[in-house]
């Protein structure tokens, strides 16, 4: 997984002929199973409770 840190970039406004810069520091992250366990079964219940809350309320 890409875990994206900071994004920086040129000052704006620009002006005619200047170059935008824009600079992104990003790692590399390795999952666990636990973490995508938790993950998913958090998703998981989120789904469920929103179509339980439609369907009851």
């Amino acid at each position: 997984m890409i875990k994206i840190t900071g994004i920086e970039y040129s000052k704006n406004p620009l002006s005619t002929g200047e170059t935008f810069i824009i600079s992104v520091s990003a790692n590399e992250v390795f999952a666990t199973f636990s973490d995508m366990k938790t993950v998913i079964w958090n998703t998981l219940k989120s789904l469920t409770w929103d179509n339980v809350k439609r369907k009851i309320f």
